[in-house]
């Protein structure tokens, strides 16, 4: 075995992504698009300030990523978006829209919105 070359043992898993397109709305209910294993319906709730609930139809083994950015057509605007916290037992992963350390709301508005990406992964193959 050449000097720097090491051998790799692929373990197979399979994995979904899904991703998440939030559009907050204030204090009240916002809406949303899917795509993959989101919840049927009530997907994404507001749960306090900027802060938001992704429901899963199932439990993943594990989460293997979780990605959350915010995009707005409004230059001065400082705010960005951060994976809050996850749960496996519950299928849940929290997203939360901040300027500097404070979770805030953001108007309704078709410009502003959160995308998240969670790459997870179904079952640990051995």
């Amino acid at each position: 075995m050449a000097i720097g070359k090491h051998p790799v043992r692929a373990q197979p898993f399979d994995a979904d992504l899904v991703a998440v397109r939030i559009f907050p709305n204030g204090t009240g209910t916002p809406t949303y698009t899917a795509t993959g294993r989101v919840a049927s319906s009530g997907a994404v709730t507001r749960t306090g300030a900027g802060v938001f609930r992704i429901t899963l139809q199932d439990s993943p083994a594990k989460f293997l990523a979780i990605t959350a950015m915010y995009n707005t057509d409004v230059s001065n605007e400082d705010l960005y978006a951060q994976g809050r916290s996850f749960s496996i037992a519950n299928g849940t992963v929290d997203v939360a829209l901040k300027t500097a350390t404070s979770d805030t709301d953001v108007t309704a508005d078709a410009d502003k919105f959160i995308d998240v990406l969670i790459l997870m992964e179904d079952s640990s193959l051995g």
